[in-house]
């Protein structure tokens, strides 16, 4: 998104992947969300207009403003921007999924470090390290790329999700590789060490699973496409180890992952897309419990194949894929 547009944002970040986008002719619609906008902008990136095999996720340093932008390229490489600027290829990474990407740190006051994560051609992942200079540039792409340990994979295809918590650390999660089970996996930022893999308690998926983190309340929000296609949310609180608050959210079915967000009060979005029409269908969640208790269209009733949802201070935005992989995007909720 631009950011001279309206997007000044602060974190939280989540994904959802499939195939491609078709804008319907009618796009004229009230907003159904509070808040949401009723006109799409693209992604600009260097004065060029973005493609993706997949979708983009996005974050924000919100100590240093820097943000960074992560996509698949159509040649199976990764890409990022930073600030809308110029596009480097992040050597080493081939891919069949859309990457990841979480903010990590800031160490000053204008450099900002951020980890990118791609599931590699053989189902294992990896990520790395990306630090900024002054001015928003890319200071260093640490490399080699570092396997998450302890045997972590997914379907090669499958994209990862992951959050920024407190003290540097992150949560992981995924589809696992030989089942439909859901695992996640904890990194402490403190000790610089991986916990094992644990699989989630009754979550299972034919897609991959979605993160987002709430700030002021400090819970985890996980959400998957269950078995019979409607969407599944838990919770866990940072620092406690069970998962609790299992939503499962009714009148609506999807055949794909979807994509949640959480603003920094505590409330935020859920996004899918509708089975066989594969509109967009959007409900409000809240972090502590609870969610709105039904779905509303989005108002312009496009057709997407990628969609995902970040959340910056108390507003929400949709980005989409189209089916030539240019990004539009969005507000979706205004809290």
């Amino acid at each position: 998104m631009n950011l001279a547009s309206k997007r000044w944002r602060t974190t939280v970040v989540a994904l959802m992947t499939a195939l491609s986008v078709l804008f319907l002719a009618n796009s004229q619609a009230s907003a159904a969300q509070p808040g949401e906008g009723v006109d799409w902008g693209q992604e600009i990136e260097n004065n060029s207009i973005v493609q993706t095999n997949g979708g983009m996720v996005e974050t924000r340093d919100p100590n240093t403003n820097v943000l960074i932008q992560v996509w698949r390229g159509y040649d199976n490489n990764v890409y990022l921007a930073l600030n809308h600027g110029t596009v480097v290829r992040m050597p080493g990474a081939t891919t069949l999924a859309p990457p990841a990407v979480e903010w990590s740190h800031s160490n000053s006051t204008t450099n900002s470090a951020f980890r990118v994560f791609h599931t590699g051609t053989n189902g294992y992942i990896y990520y790395t390290y990306v630090v900024t200079g002054g001015n928003g540039n890319i200071a260093n792409i640490q490399q080699p790329w570092n396997q998450v340990p302890q045997g972590a994979a997914t379907p090669n295809n499958f994209p990862v999700s992951v959050v920024g918590l407190p003290n540097n650390s992150m949560y992981l999660a995924f589809r696992g590789s030989s089942s439909n089970e859901i695992w996640g996996q904890f990194f402490d930022g403190t000790s610089n060490l991986w916990d094992n893999p644990v699989r989630v308690t009754d979550a299972r998926s034919d897609s991959p699973p979605a993160l987002a983190f709430s700030t002021n309340t400090n819970i985890i929000a996980l959400a998957w496409r269950g078995t019979d296609n409607q969407v599944n949310l838990i919770r866990q609180t940072y620092g406690q180890p069970w998962w609790w608050g299992h939503d499962i959210y009714a009148g609506v079915a999807t055949d794909g992952p979807p994509a949640v967000a959480m603003t920094n009060n505590g409330r935020g979005q859920v996004a899918v897309r509708r089975q066989g029409s594969h509109e967009i269908a959007l409900t409000s969640i809240w972090a502590n419990g609870g969610w709105q208790n039904g779905w509303d269209s989005e108002n312009t009733h496009a057709v997407f194949g990628a969609i995902s949802l970040v959340a910056y201070a108390t507003t929400v935005y949709l980005l989409a894929t189209q089916f030539n992989g240019v990004v539009n995007w969005k507000p979706s909720r205004q809290f």
